[in-house]
């Protein structure tokens, strides 16, 4: 797969939408640990191949289409390796940025929510932070069937121009 030619990037985070987006798709900021596969940080979150963290994300608990995840920004707070310091400094890093490049911070997991100083527990938002549990294959919270539609009607809340749960659109 080539280098899209929307990609965009802002304090480490990667969008491959454009600013011809529809408003309000390109100012939501997903947040994850690492990815200790590659230190590409243009594959943070990446829905591929099938079975990993992002694609997971991306189409069975977002249920949106490949193009529309790719618009949102992406990130991890480490990279490639997991630093519980470096996290709390890139997730200060991440919130001020509140306001100016995003709307809403999508915390991804207990680690990435301690790290912004979250605790309020998962399908929770406050102000701008969301927490929703990681995208693992290992995460028991989404056995419960109806957690990704829960999950995906809260960030509907908080960010109604995405279109949560298009690829459900027969």
């Amino acid at each position: 797969m080539g280098q899209p030619a929307g990609r965009r990037w802002h304090l480490g985070a990667v969008s491959d939408g454009s600013p011809d987006d529809p408003p309000g798709r390109h100012r939501v900021l997903l947040v994850g640990e690492d990815n200790p596969q590659t230190a590409d940080m243009a594959r943070a979150l990446w829905p591929f191949p099938v079975g990993v963290a992002g694609d997971r994300l991306a189409h069975r608990i977002l249920r949106l289409k490949t193009s529309t995840y790719l618009q949102l920004w992406r990130t991890n707070l480490c990279n490639p390796r997991w630093s519980a310091p470096l996290a709390a400094r890139r997730a200060q890093v991440l919130l001020a940025a509140i306001g100016e490049l995003w709307d809403v911070i999508v915390l991804l997991g207990r680690k990435v929510a301690t790290m912004f100083d979250y605790r309020r527990g998962f399908y929770t938002y406050q102000g701008p932070l969301v927490s929703i549990p990681h995208p693992s294959g290992v995460s028991r919270e989404w056995n419960d069937p109806d957690a990704a539609q829960v999950a995906r009607m809260m960030l509907y809340q908080v960010a109604p121009a995405v279109p949560w749960g298009e690829a459900d659109v027969t």
